[in-house]
């Protein structure tokens, strides 16, 4: 049976629907690349720390607790060991507080040698049709 000119040309016509749409699938997928790629670039500080200054903030609320049930209990209190766990944990803290600012600053001046914006640019929109 002889195709049609219709026929070969609704043929053809869902041919490069298709061809279009695995392109356009494409393109998001190189979007989603490259700002996952510029978010990793201009990250600063992972999670890790964010999860020790909670441990830090619940160590302190533990310890403090414990310490009232212990006054409460014996009437005295261990005045040197509060002092040194507060004086660890403010130290801690203030380790981690330096080690954010030196990455800040670093990465700050790496972006202003480089010529780069500190700010997340998307990735140029191709256009759709």
């Amino acid at each position: 049976m002889a195709r049609t000119t219709a026929q070969i040309r609704r043929e053809w016509n869902e041919e490069m629907l298709r061809e279009q749409k695995r392109q356009h699938r494409h393109n998001r997928k190189i979007r989603r690349m490259r700002m996952k790629k510029a978010k990793a670039e201009n990250k600063i500080s992972g999670r890790f720390m964010n999860r020790i200054v909670i441990a830090d903030i619940l160590a302190a609320l533990i310890f403090t607790i414990v310490m009232i049930v212990v006054f409460v209990k014996t009437g005295s209190e261990p005045s040197t060991l509060i002092q040194n766990v507060f004086q660890f944990l403010s130290v801690e803290g203030g380790v981690m507080g330096l080690i954010k600012v030196s990455k800040t600053f670093l990465k700050s001046k790496e972006d202003k040698e480089q010529g780069n914006s500190s700010e997340l640019t998307p990735p140029d929109e191709e256009t759709e049709e």
